[in-house]
């Protein structure tokens, strides 16, 4: 994925056109946010720690109070966040969801490198529904079987949900499995609660599940796991093929790939960890 430039994200920025003014509030702000007091914070010790003088630090402060950025803590000459901030925060999950990211290039990278068919797929209704698919360009390695874009599969046979089951409590696992037909589509098909249940416990430590062979004879897939900004799983990747492309050897290098293009989405979405 490194080598792929369409993938790559820069970590650090800097303005080309920097308004010090405005890097200054930020840098005022940062400092609130990282020293809370419930009492506030003075202005002498804000000053000291952004490194700024007094009468600066104090300009800038009064402006924030204005419209209620910032708010004066138990006398006037302290300061801390103010819920204005708090109101513009709210808004900010509703213009980063899955369907806003730019996942595409992930995708798209890691169809080339691995000549494997790449799902991206949602929860809905205890159902897996595949928003993208992106397949190889050689038509010999595309799949029929899979479910398409728009489809729906369930979550018991399938890579992305396993790891959608993996987020729910052992008590939602039972329920999903009593008000599910749940039917043995191979050999290998988990049918039991108590088996998923042991199953998702080894998806929580590897970080990622693998299903092979459990919805279709001969082929398998990998998932890893896209979450939000409450730690939530809210998407996953998948990289389906031939059980037979899937040895030790190769998933050394798969799954790791395949964490970092769901690291850098997840970013955008708020995951911080």
């Amino acid at each position: 994925m490194k080598d792929n430039e369409a993938a790559s994200e820069k970590e650090v920025y800097r303005p080309k056109y920097p308004v010090q003014t405005l890097e200054k509030t930020i840098k005022i702000l940062d400092y609130l946010k990282t020293h809370s007091a419930t009492n506030g914070i003075t202005l002498s010790k804000i000053s000291e720690g952004v490194d700024m003088p007094i009468s600066g630090v104090h300009r800038i402060l009064d402006t924030l109070y204005a419209y209620n950025y910032v708010e004066r803590g138990t006398n006037s000459n302290t300061y801390k966040l103010g819920w204005e901030l708090f109101e513009l925060g709210k808004n900010i999950p509703k213009q980063h969801t899955i369907a806003s990211s730019n996942y595409l290039p992930y995708l798209e990278a890691l169809c080339n490198k691995y000549n494997e068919t790449i799902n991206l797929g949602i929860l809905n209704n205890l159902e897996v529904v595949i928003l993208n698919r992106i397949e190889p360009l050689n038509p010999d390695m595309r799949l029929t079987t899979n479910v398409q874009i728009g489809g729906r599969g369930p979550l018991y046979v399938m890579g992305m949900g396993k790891l959608f089951l993996s987020d729910m409590t052992d008590e939602e696992i039972r329920h999903y499995y009593e008000i599910h037909n749940i039917t043995r589509r191979t050999k290998h098909t988990i049918i039991t609660p108590e088996q998923m249940m042991n199953e998702v416990k080894k998806i929580r430590e590897n970080g990622y599940a693998a299903e092979m062979e459990e919805y279709c004879d001969n082929l398998g897939c990998v998932a890893v796991p896209i979450r939000d900004y409450t730690n939530k799983i809210i998407a996953a990747i998948s990289m389906s093929g031939e059980t037979s492309h899937f040895d030790e050897t190769r998933l050394k290098y798969i799954i790791p790939d395949m964490q970092e293009a769901c690291a850098h989405i997840s970013k955008t979405l708020g995951y911080n960890r």
